[in-house]
């Protein structure tokens, strides 16, 4: 009766039990009340050892997973796996199917290869379902209960099983369909994740903060030519949402252009204006810049995409030449090894962005408060919030909540942001546009802004176009009251500007033009060279440098290249311009001219070292 209930339940096994019975005789036995008295001595097969072995550790890794210890999981049956390929069995059935069978009757049920999968990462894209990228529980009919339970609602998912649903979803947002995402991606977002919630916290709150304004008006943007929605979090990473950002590389503006791309785009970038600092245009040229990439590389996938907008089209297209095949394997996973680290660290950080910033709640940030139904107007020149307060029936602080970029230590909209957009509350729009019309720009000072001289400071960031939209005043006459060629610029730099008696900018009057204190002497206006100081002009000349001050009214001793100086001596210097001579030296020169070797190197710019190069001229002054 034994005998037939063991050929009855043998009959149900895996082939490879039919097989290879004799190899691993009782391997696959029932249990030991059944198992009948073992009559004669057979052979102890190791493979039986291999495979309760292996047993054991597929025990160990369900267990493991059941109590979301997918790490351990892995190990485990990663374990069993290596076990059974030591057994003496044909290749075919050295797989954990052949230990399901031989579970206790809790597991039989489950799939030990679909959980090995799902606990590794992705599951390969089987033939015949290409086109969509899947995880292994979605593919899996038979995953485990505790899965399809987890399944139905994300925000129950263990913390790798969200980050992998999310991953999937933003791939096919992205177009990456038809390909598996290496489990190293996903390491990599988990990585940059960490990081924003750990060393960039900081950062990273105050660019979240600001994506409520910014976030609707780039997605709108984009979806006008159905660019993905989330590629608005390129924006978060490239600048963290600031319309001011400005790389070492001068990189500037929401998207970073350098100069050259955003004219390539129609951004007007030249000493007057700079249009990268327009969140609207750099956002309509980003779009563009985006389908121009897509179109370049022939493929759907954004993907190529951001990594040449990191790496450069030059670099990705040589990228693809490497390729055996360059037609079936154009995507980014294929290039991925050939690029730099950078460019590969770029994709991963905005999907990371991405998930932080759609999910801020699960990874500890404080979710920013949507800013509802508002207006948009477009401020084209620095105004006082208090003005725009009172014109929207709003409090300057409530209108400070629906412009959180706008920092607290500043008055009034951003100086350097043109066409900066303000959020207002909705029905007030067409109101503070009428009144905007009507309000004056913004003064530096109010106190001096009907004064008929005014002397502003030059800071960092700014240039001639900002300064006179600022103040009012053409930036080509703050050019021409300051003798400033080429519209170049210092931080510290102090320039002259004039008014009429209504505030007006206009040419200035005699007497605004001419010094504070008229000395006597011989007056003569030498141009400041590299390496000068208003104390070393003062030794060239006879004269105390503070009087240079004064005569030029120069509030502090700082003065750059290039600068006009006017000065009087008592004696007047005359100008020499040498030509330089094979055999030529400075001191031979100092020499010959009866000039301090010191004063003839700063009359030129030049530093100890410098060489003298056949033909050009050198300036020096001799006073008679």
């Amino acid at each position: 009766m034994n005998g037939i209930i063991l050929n009855h339940r043998t009959s149900l096994l895996l082939p490879a039990c039919l097989l290879l019975s004799t190899l691993v005789a009782g391997c696959l036995s029932p249990p030991r009340s059944q198992m009948p008295p073992r009559a004669t001595s057979v052979a102890y097969s190791p493979n039986k050892t291999i495979i309760i072995s292996a047993r054991s550790s597929v025990l160990r890794g369900i267990k493991a997973y059941e109590a979301n210890d997918w790490e351990t999981a892995r190990r485990n049956l990663d374990e069993a796996e290596t076990i059974l390929g030591r057994a003496d069995l044909p290749d075919g059935y050295k797989d954990l199917k052949l230990i399901q069978v031989d579970l206790p009757e809790a597991y039989r049920h489950l799939d030990l290869t679909a959980i090995h999968n799902q606990v590794r990462g992705y599951a390969p894209t089987p033939r015949g379902n290409q086109g969509k990228v899947r995880l292994v529980s979605e593919e899996s009919s038979d995953a485990s209960s505790y899965w399809q339970s987890l399944a139905l609602n994300p925000s129950n998912l263990p913390e790798r099983a969200f980050l992998e649903r999310e991953i999937v979803r933003l791939m096919s947002e992205f177009g990456e369909d038809s390909y598996t995402v290496p489990p190293v991606f996903v390491e990599s977002v988990q990585h940059f994740i960490t990081d924003y919630q750990g060393p960039r916290r900081k950062w990273f709150e105050k660019a979240l903060s600001r994506s409520p304004k910014y976030v609707p008006l780039i997605t709108t943007i984009f979806k006008q030519k159905k660019v993905p929605e989330d590629m608005a979090y390129m924006a978060l990473v490239e600048s963290g949402f600031s319309p001011t950002a400005t790389s070492r590389a001068r990189a500037r503006g929401l998207w970073q252009f350098i100069s050259s791309t955003g004219r390539n785009y129609g951004l007007r970038v030249n000493k007057w204006r700079d249009e990268r600092l327009d969140p609207l245009r750099s956002t309509i040229a980003a779009r563009e810049y985006f389908l121009d990439l897509v179109a370049i590389y022939g493929s759907r996938s954004f993907l190529l995409a951001m990594a040449s907008y990191n790496a450069g089209e030059g670099k990705i297209t040589s990228c693809l030449k490497r390729l055996d095949d360059p037609f079936e394997k154009r995507n980014f996973w294929a290039i991925r090894g050939c690029l730099r680290r950078e460019t590969r660290e770029y994709v991963p950080r905005i999907i990371a962005a991405a998930i932080v910033a759609n999910h801020p709640d699960r990874y500890g940030f404080t979710p920013p408060i949507p800013l509802g139904e508002v207006d948009w107007i477009i401020v084209t020149r620095p105004t006082r919030l208090s003005t725009l307060a009172r014109h929207a029936g709003i409090t300057e602080a409530a209108l400070r909540t629906f412009n959180p970029d706008i920092s607290p230590k500043f008055r009034s909209t951003p100086s350097r942001v043109i066409n900066y957009p303000l959020a207002v509350p909705q029905g007030t729009g067409s109101t503070i546009a009428k009144a905007l019309a009507a309000v004056r720009p913004l003064r530096w000072d109010a106190r001096v802004a009907k004064a008929s001289t005014l002397s502003y400071r030059v800071r960092r960031g700014d240039n001639l176009w900002t300064i006179g939209r600022r103040l009012g005043i053409a930036p080509a006459k703050i050019a021409q009251w300051n003798g400033i060629k080429g519209g170049r610029i210092y931080p510290g730099q102090t320039l002259v500007m004039y008014r009429d008696g209504r505030g007006r900018a206009g040419p200035p009057s005699s007497s605004a033009t001419r010094p504070v204190a008229r000395a006597k002497g011989h007056r003569f206006t030498y141009v400041v060279q590299k390496g000068n100081s208003l104390y070393d002009i003062g030794l060239y000349f006879r004269v105390p440098y503070r009087s240079i001050m004064r005569w030029n009214r120069l509030r502090n001793a700082r003065i750059y290249p290039g600068q006009k100086l006017t000065i009087y001596t008592p004696k007047t210097p005359r100008l020499i311009t040498y030509r330089i001579k094979p055999g030529d030296t400075l001191s031979v020169l100092s020499r010959r001219h009866r000039v301090r070797l010191d004063h003839l190197m700063g009359y030129n710019g030049l530093s100890p070292g410098d060489p003298l190069r056949i033909n050009d001229t050198l300036k020096i002054y001799r006073f008679e």
